[in-house]
C-alpha cells in the first residue's frame, strides 16, 4: 500500500437547507499498509470529513472495534483504542493491532452515530480487509459476511486490485438471529457509491461527481463498478440511496463502507 495508507473516507452528500449547503461527513479510516508480514503491528487512526476535501471534523464517539481473524470469531478490539488528534486538529482515535498469522483479517470498525442537517441521524460500519502475507500466497477470509445491519461484501479481492478493473461486491441487511448467528437479505436497488482518495492535495474546484462513481444494485444485492486508477478506493452505501436523496427522513439510517486497494 506504500506510504498514502487507507482514507477511510467518502463522498460528499450535498444538503441544501434554506439557501445553506451542509455536507455530509462520513468516518476516514487510515493504515499505512493493506498487506503485511505477521506479526508487524498495524495502526488505524480513525477520524471523520470528505475525501474530496481532504478535511476533518471532530469524530464521532466510536461504537464496537473488532477483528475478524481468518476462520475465527470476533475479536473486540476496544480496550486497545485510544484518543488521538489529526494533523488538522480534529477529534479521532488510533487503534494498534498485530496479527499472528498468516490469512484476510476483517477490521471492523462501528464509527457511531452523527446527525447530518436537517434531521438526518447516520450510523456507520465500516470494513477494512487487511492481508498478512504467508509463503504459499494464500488468501483467506476475505470474501467472510460478519454480520454488520448493513454490510458490503465482496466478490472481488478487495486488495491488490489491477488498475482499471472491475470490482464486484453483494450489499447485505444483517439480522440477529440467536446469539451468534444472523440472518442475511440482499438490498435491491440499493445506491452504491466508489470515491477515489488523493492524498497530495484538495480537489478545491473540481466537480465532486468527476471524482465519484455510482451504480444501483440488482434484486440479488450484486453490484460491479469499475475502478480507473490506482489507490484507494472507499465503496459505500446508505439505507436512504444515494446523493440528493438524503436528508429529510427521520428514521436513523445505516450506511456501510468497505476499503478496497487498487493498484
Amino acid at each position: 500500500m506504500g506510504k498514502v495508507g487507507i482514507r477511510g473516507l467518502v463522498g460528499v452528500v450535498l444538503v441544501v437547507l434554506g439557501g445553506v449547503t451542509a455536507l455530509a461527513h462520513y468516518p476516514i479510516v487510515e493504515t499505512s499498509e493493506g498487506v503485511v508480514a505477521v506479526e508487524r503491528p498495524v495502526t488505524f487512526l480513525i477520524s471523520s470529513g470528505h475525501p474530496f476535501m481532504n478535511d476533518r471534523v471532530d469524530a464521532p464517539k466510536i461504537g464496537l472495534v473488532g477483528v475478524y481473524p481468518p476462520d475465527r470469531r470476533l475479536r473486540k478490539l476496544n480496550k486497545l483504542v485510544v484518543a488521538a488528534v489529526t494533523s488538522q486538529g480534529t477529534k479521532a482515535y488510533r487503534l494498534t493491532h498485530t496479527p499472528k498469522f498468516s490469512g484476510d483479517w476483517i477490521y471492523s470498525f462501528h464509527c457511531g452515530e452523527t446527525l447530518e442537517r436537517p434531521q438526518r441521524r447516520v450510523s456507520d460500519y465500516v470494513k477494512v480487509i487487511l492481508h498478512v502475507r504467508h509463503e504459499t500466497g494464500a488468501q483467506v477470509g476475505w470474501r467472510r459476511v460478519v454480520g454488520d445491519p448493513l454490510e458490503i461484501v465482496p466478490m472481488t479481492r478487495p486488495y491488490l486490485i489491477p488498475t482499471g478493473s472491475v470490482f464486484r461486491g453483494k450489499v447485505l441487511f444483517n439480522s440477529k438471529s440467536g446469539a451468534r448467528d444472523f440472518e442475511s437479505r440482499p438490498m435491491l436497488d440499493g445506491v452504491v457509491e466508489a470515491e477515489s482518495y488523493s492524498p497530495d492535495g484538495r480537489p478545491g474546484h473540481s466537480y465532486l461527481p468527476a471524482n465519484r462513481l455510482g451504480v444501483t444494485t440488482d434484486r440479488n444485492g450484486v453490484f460491479a463498478i469499475t475502478l480507473p486508477t490506482a489507490g484507494w478506493w472507499m465503496i459505500t452505501v446508505a439505507t436512504d440511496g444515494g446523493p440528493g436523496e438524503q436528508g429529510l427522513s427521520k428514521v436513523s439510517q445505516r450506511r456501510a463502507a468497505l476499503w478496497v486497494q487498487v493498484g
